[in-house]
């Protein structure tokens, strides 16, 4: 299929969306994607492999689901012929790793920097990670000491 001399493949979308928890990430992406869309999430993967919910990982399981991951990352990175858009959501806190990822597939980048502060209450309105308040601090607090900026960002402060 050509549109205006390109292939279909040329015209395939790929966006990788970044963020600490909390952001939105999820929330950005459902709200932009499309039916028939590929949409790669790790919590997903954690929901399809154990059955509970996106934010019980237990850790003898990481390994297949970062598995099925990278796969998927690897197989968009050679075909997306058959995907009109795919969205990969990640951390990616390290300009160089979102850079990596972003090159490999051939995406935009959209970082969501969004506050701290805003993270947490998105967290405590959470029924299923609420109760978990203060680990998710920590690991909010180390995504922002390791967090180096690069791309143009999509702020949601």
């Amino acid at each position: 299929m050509k549109a205006q001399g390109k292939t279909y493949k040329d015209l395939v979308d790929c966006v990788l969306v970044c963020g600490p928890p909390g952001a939105g990430k999820t929330t950005y992406v459902r709200d932009r994607a499309q039916h028939g869309d590929l949409i790669l999430d790790l919590d997903r993967i954690f929901v399809a492999l154990t059955g509970l919910n996106k934010y019980d990982k237990p850790n003898n399981i990481l390994p297949y689901a970062l598995t099925a991951y990278d796969d998927v990352v690897s197989h968009l990175s050679r075909d997306k012929s058959n995907i009109k858009c795919s969205w990969v959501i990640s951390c990616s806190p390290k300009k160089q790793q979102r850079e990596e990822l972003a090159n490999l597939l051939g995406a935009k980048v959209v970082v969501l920097d969004t506050d701290p502060i805003v993270c947490l209450k998105h967290i405590a309105n959470d029924p299923l990670r609420a109760s978990r308040r203060k680990q998710w601090e920590e690991i909010i607090k180390k995504w922002w000491t390791d967090y180096e900026p690069g791309e143009l960002n999509a702020s949601t402060r």
